[in-house]
């Protein structure tokens, strides 16, 4: 997370160079947008959290004895 932020914060700074003659432009245009960043990082906790605790609660539901038999 910290890396992509100093990465995207560079590359708005200084600008990653192309060339104008294939591309008609000189830079490729870079706008960091915290707002932004922040509901990402959001979105992926609650995604991770959802991931994590949906096979957690269908495991809770099983009982030992029969999560150890062997059929």
């Amino acid at each position: 997370l910290g890396l992509g932020f100093v990465l995207t914060f560079a590359a708005e700074h200084f600008g990653i160079r192309m060339n104008p003659e294939v591309y008609y432009i000189d830079k490729l245009p870079v706008h960091l947008d915290p707002s932004e960043f922040a509901v990402v990082g959001a979105a992926t906790v609650l995604v991770c959290l959802a991931a994590t605790l949906f096979p957690a609660y269908q495991a809770s539901r099983v009982r030992p004895v029969d999560a150890l038999r062997y059929d």
